[in-house]
């Protein structure tokens, strides 16, 4: 099991080097929509594989895992749903964003180096959160949605 820790760990440092890189490109040449396209997209494949890589490695059970992911990717597309429907930002909205999610789980990942149980309670903090998240935006929108339409009576 301690291979796929290592693993998981490299993984982690890699997904946010590269997402840490992908921001400042798109703050120095400016955003684009392609990029802000790709950046999702990768991020949603890095989030299945990181997350099917600590189920298949043993580390939490396959439910726990997949309320996980379920609510890693509902966070991003309430996100995204939101924002297509016209409100500009939703940064702050929720308590666990995918920014805060990797941090989160490399945190777990090397702290299992020592603590055995370390990333079943990573998990546990993570479907709490990203569930709670998604409650969150769902509230946020039926607020800001209902308060749109009453403007447009």
């Amino acid at each position: 099991m301690f291979n796929f820790l290592i693993i998981i760990i490299i993984f982690l440092f890699i997904t946010e080097f590269f997402d840490q890189l992908d921001g400042v490109v798109a703050r120095l040449q400016g955003p684009t929509i392609l990029g802000g396209f790709l950046d999702s997209t990768l991020d949603r494949i890095g989030d299945f594989f990181l997350f099917i890589g600590v189920i298949l490695g043993g580390y939490t059970t396959i439910e726990i895992g997949l309320i996980v992911l379920i609510g890693a990717f509902l966070t991003s597309y309430t996100r995204a749903k939101i924002e297509a429907l016209g409100v500009d930002n939703l940064y702050g909205v929720g308590i666990l964003e995918r920014t805060d999610r990797v941090p989160i789980l490399l945190m777990g990942a090397i702290l299992h180096i020592w603590f055995s149980t370390a990333i079943w309670w990573t998990m546990i903090v993570l479907a709490i959160g990203t569930n709670i998240t998604v409650i969150q935006r769902i509230i946020f929108a039926f607020r800001e949605f209902n308060n749109k339409n009453k403007e447009n009576v």
